[in-house]
């Protein structure tokens, strides 16, 4: 089984999102203009501010979900993609390919998007709201993670495991 792109197409689609994550993390996703009062917030600032108002636990779950899933998932699937297309046989393959696949429904990029944008609705009336350069690096990250989704084939790459170096 070798499907249309084989590892060429995820190995890409998989480059692309790393670079589009590190955008998104590192840029403010929103501004808000409240009467002259200017808060930017990132990613990880938006589950900062819900552990500073004492809900640790959403804060928490909001900054694993959103930052530290979607990364670890990013650079799982890049290392295993590498590896696998190099032909070698790195340390830790087989485990973290299994790690993989456990933690991929729990990056939910898709679910805080939405949250943003219904955030945005509702403060819409009440502050001046400016697009920051992360929301615009976010946005092309979910369709690209969606891609890397829909064209990666882990039987394939454990096959490829089994014939490697």
């Amino acid at each position: 089984m070798n499907p249309r792109g084989g590892l060429d197409t995820p190995l890409a689609l998989v480059l692309a999102a790393c670079i589009l994550y590190l955008a998104a993390n590192a840029f403010p996703l929103v501004e808000l203009d409240l009467r002259g009062l200017v808060q930017a917030s990132s990613l990880t600032g938006a589950a900062l501010a819900l552990m500073r108002e004492d809900m640790i636990p959403l804060g928490l779950a909001v900054w694993a979900t959103s930052v530290l899933v979607p990364g670890l998932v990013m650079s799982i699937t890049l290392y295993v993609l590498l590896a696998v297309r190099l032909g070698r046989r790195w340390p830790g393959l087989r485990l973290l390919l299994v790690l993989l696949c456990r933690l991929r429904p729990w990056g939910m990029l898709d679910v805080f998007m939405l949250g943003i944008l219904v955030a945005m609705v509702k403060l819409a009336d009440m502050a001046k709201i400016i697009v920051g350069p992360g929301l615009y690096a976010f946005a092309p990250l979910l369709l690209v993670s969606a891609g890397v989704a829909s064209t990666l084939e882990p039987r394939l790459l454990w096959e490829r495991l089994d014939v490697l170096r």
